[in-house]
């Protein structure tokens, strides 16, 4: 297993393909937010995020497609030959070791997932309506669940991040103080964090987060629970998804 993740890790930082599918990534949700500046109860229970993210370009389309789908990850200086690391295998590589920022300027690291049983982790955009239609339901349902530890949400807003002039993925501060304000209007006082960094690339560049919302749940060690859940829901199917999440965990 740690030759495996050894592996993913240096095959997907060798590649310029997953850098470049998170770039592109990027580039579509500022032209989805362009497009959906409100939210409307009335819109589908998810948005595309990255349906256009990878033009038709036969310089890099086939290395960008093969990276962000995970297929075929190899890693060309080693002997170890080559595996397949599909989007959950990178997502959980992300999971297992990481330091970022929430939005309110803390340090996260890995260590937020250890106190709870599973940890429901919500991938959303501040241009994406069904997103901002169920952070009401997901803020209540945090309250509610910190009280006995076992489950804990975390939101991962995609579109808060930007490229450097060093092609680094960081922080955009006006996204960032957009996506407070909708976590202030719509309760959802739980732990948002910035995918920014080496972080950024892998969650970007998973191919993991091409519709939000999107959500998986993770263990206290960051393993990936079951399959994830596209589009949204509301308070009393969340309800019933957590019920069944920690009935496979405790399997």
């Amino acid at each position: 297993m740690r030759d495996k993740r050894k592996m993913i890790s240096g095959s997907i930082l060798k590649r310029a393909g997953i850098s470049a599918a998170a770039m592109l990534f990027m580039a579509t949700l500022v032209a989805c937010s362009a497009g959906n500046e409100t939210a409307d109860a009335s819109e589908p229970k998810g948005t595309v995020a990255s349906d256009e993210a990878y033009p038709d370009d036969s310089s890099s389309d086939k290395d960008t497609d093969d990276s962000a789908a995970g297929s075929d990850v190899s890693d060309e200086g080693s002997d170890r030959g080559s595996i397949s690391a599909t989007p959950e295998d990178i997502l959980e590589y992300a999971f297992s070791s990481f330091n970022v920022k929430d939005l309110e300027g803390n340090e996260v690291t890995q260590d937020i997932f250890s106190d709870a049983e599973i940890t429901m982790i919500n991938f959303w955009g501040t241009f994406c309506g069904p997103c901002i239609n169920e952070m009401p339901d997901l803020g209540e349902l945090s309250a509610e669940l910190s009280e006995d530890g076992k489950v804990k949400i975390v939101g991962i807003p995609l579109d808060v991040v930007t490229l450097s002039s060093d092609n680094e993925i960081v922080a955009d501060d006006e996204m960032v103080a957009k996506a407070v304000e909708i976590v202030d209007q719509t309760g959802a006082a739980y732990t948002h964090l910035i995918p920014e960094g080496e972080f950024g690339i892998y969650i970007l560049g998973s191919g993991a987060t091409q519709y939000v919302p999107s959500t998986y749940f993770v263990d206290s060690e960051g393993k990936i629970v079951g399959d994830p859940v596209v589009g949204a829901m509301d308070k009393e199917k969340w309800q019933e998804e957590i019920e069944n999440r920690l009935a496979e965990v405790g399997e």
